[in-house]
């Protein structure tokens, strides 16, 4: 990293084709893009699918950035309902909701993969991509069964925000299998240039298309590359810091943490709790008066005013939500601040 900070270069060069091919290898896809967000890749994700004119099948229980995409695409969201332990979409809801408008499927890998055999099946009869949606999850490194996480749809997302298990402080990537797709969607993140010989085209052909202020700088890439080397360590750290909360809260007999699913495995997201009774919210409160902040950023996409023209009724996504809280969770947390957490708790009383 050090001599990416000392070089007179600022753009995107040889770090960020250096990290793409790196997180391709890592991800097992033959293609990967480095983006300056993970917004940024699901638009492109979905400018690639043309679901223009068309409806998207998604899930409420997500970052709006993912709905977000689809109206950045002039699409219409049309919201499935999820699956009540795991607030991931459900796939026994989603045959349901495709009409001749459908144009893709978006698949949230939340705190644990989506169950992708199910979705997949459906999107194979149906004839409609999949779109991997891992900027949730932290996903770098997560599986379904034996297939990394963004290997299985027709493209996938990440996110490499400040919040991630691996992160280049603001940063996103696509990955695919598809070569037709690299050179439209390279010109798309750089405001539709066409490159030619390494530069921009000069002429009338240099742009074609109108595209966008996407591309990931080479010292974004350059963390990413120190991060990614730093894989395995921060993925041990991430699992201690879970088993000891996972340890510490199994006598709470008001609050759950969610078992690992048998198919999902290395998905490190949230440290995720349900909160039974109608006692989150309280619960919330009791832990920022003891000086402990927690993000319950998951809000139903249908409730928000934006989103009320798409609403429909989801009672497992509005349930979900209600009760989960996410407890402090990242690589450098210390095992005293995790035992501050859990004394909180313990001396919570509902």
């Amino acid at each position: 990293m050090g001599q990416a900070l000392t070089s007179e270069w600022l753009g995107t060069g040889i770090y960020t084709r250096l990290f793409e091919s790196r997180l391709a290898r890592e991800v097992g896809r033959p293609i990967a893009l480095a983006t300056n967000s993970g917004t940024a890749a699901l638009h492109l994700a979905l400018k690639a699918l043309g679901v223009e004119g068309g409806e998207v099948v998604t899930t409420p229980v997500t970052s709006v950035a993912t709905n977000h995409a689809i109206l950045y695409n002039s699409a219409l969201p049309v919201f499935c309902d999820v699956e009540p332990r795991t607030g991931n979409i459900d796939p026994g809801r989603i045959e349901a909701l495709l009409t001749p408008r459908t144009r893709a499927i978006v698949a949230v890998h939340l705190g644990h993969a989506c169950d992708m055999d199910a979705i997949l099946e459906i999107a194979r009869r149906r004839k409609l991509p999949v779109v991997e949606d891992a900027c949730a999850c932290h996903a770098v490194g997560g599986f379904y069964k034996d297939r990394p996480l963004g290997s299985l749809g027709q493209i996938g997302a990440f996110s490499f925000g400040r919040f991630k298990g691996l992160s280049t402080l603001d940063g996103g990537a696509l990955v695919f299998g598809r070569a037709a797709w690299r050179e439209r969607l390279s010109r798309l993140r750089r405001l539709g240039h066409r490159e030619d010989e390494g530069g921009m085209a000069a002429g009338p052909a240099g742009v074609e298309e109108l595209g966008y202020h996407y591309r990931m700088n080479d010292l974004a890439a350059a963390i990413g590359l120190s991060q990614l080397g730093r894989r395995r360590a921060i993925q041990d750290r991430l699992d201690a810091v879970l088993a000891r909360y996972r340890e510490g809260l199994s006598g709470a007999s008001f609050l759950e943490m969610p078992e690992p699913l048998a198919y999902s495995r290395g998905v490190r997201a949230y440290a995720a709790v349900k909160v039974s009774g109608g006692r989150r919210d309280a619960l919330r409160r009791y832990l920022a008066d003891g000086g402990v902040q927690v993000n319950d950023c998951l809000y139903p996409n249908h409730l928000y005013k934006l989103y009320k023209p798409y609403a429909r009724s989801l009672p497992a996504a509005e349930k979900f939500c209600a009760q989960t809280l996410h407890l402090p969770f990242y690589p450098g947390l210390r095992d005293q601040e995790i035992d501050r957490v859990l004394q909180l708790v313990r001396d919570f009383r509902p």
